[in-house]
């Protein structure tokens, strides 16, 4: 059976000890908002603003022994949360931000919300990455949640057959 985008994110999530994702759905995250819903273990927070979320989430790491997650829409969603992303990066707490992204298989050289995320987050982040495969869903999100370390240890995680 082949795995949607959505699912192998929200696995991912789950195998990380993710228990709360905070943000806002909107069209470019509608299905991972599906996928969370269907999570037994993550509890998606909806917030009627993304910097409300970003700073949920900062206090999720700061509390407890998971890491706080975003679930958020680019563009708008990001600036709005960026706030709490920067906090988090000033104080060194983890936080895993998770934005939908825009069609690129259009040919159309803008789309709604597009906007050069890695580039403007750059300054406040540890990094960002731009999934552009389907294969790269769970090991982009294990590499994201492997930078809340110094220095992160090579690891070994179970593959979805």
């Amino acid at each position: 059976m082949k795995k949607t985008g959505a699912w192998l994110a929200v696995y991912a999530l789950e195998q990380i000890g993710v228990k709360y994702t905070f943000g806002i759905p909107g069209v470019h995250n509608t299905e991972l908002y599906d996928e969370l819903n269907n999570s037994e273990q993550i509890t998606p927070i909806l917030v009627t603003h993304e910097q409300c979320a970003s700073f949920m989430a900062e206090a999720i790491s700061r509390t407890t022994e998971s890491i706080g997650c975003l679930a958020i829409v680019p563009a708008a969603g990001m600036t709005h949360a960026m706030s709490g992303i920067g906090e988090a990066y000033l104080d060194g707490v983890p936080l895993l931000v998770i934005s939908g992204g825009i069609r690129r298989d259009t040919g159309k050289s803008y789309q709604l919300h597009d906007i050069d995320q890695q580039r403007v987050l750059e300054g406040i982040t540890k990094a960002a990455f731009l999934v552009n495969r389907h294969e790269d869903v769970i090991p982009t999100i294990y590499k994201g949640y492997d930078m809340r370390l110094p220095e992160s240890p090579a690891r070994f995680y179970r593959t979805i057959r």
